[in-house]
């Protein structure tokens, strides 16, 4: 049978061991919060790119004669406006 101090010290073996294993894991917990914010704002940045991009292209297809519908290229920019953020 072991002796108490040879429990004690396999126990802070132990101990110590999973202290280190959770100091990892908080750094990578970290550095995955850090990667989903600049994920994130890579997101909303494309978003607004690609309304950008949309409303450019909606206003070029009703200039350039492709219709002449005045009232019908307002509607679709109200229309697509009115949808906010969420695009949806």
């Amino acid at each position: 049978m072991r002796s108490l101090a040879q429990l004690i010290s396999d126990l802070a073996t132990q101990l110590e061991v999973q202290f280190v294993r959770s100091t990892n894991m908080a750094v990578q917990l970290a550095n995955a919060e850090s990667k989903c914010r600049e994920l994130a704002a890579k997101l909303e940045t494309a978003d607004k790119l690609q309304d950008s991009a949309f409303r450019h292209g909606l206003q070029h297809g009703f200039s350039y004669g492709q219709t002449n519908d005045q009232a019908g290229y307002e509607q679709c920019l109200k229309s697509y406006s009115s949808r906010g953020k969420d695009n949806g």
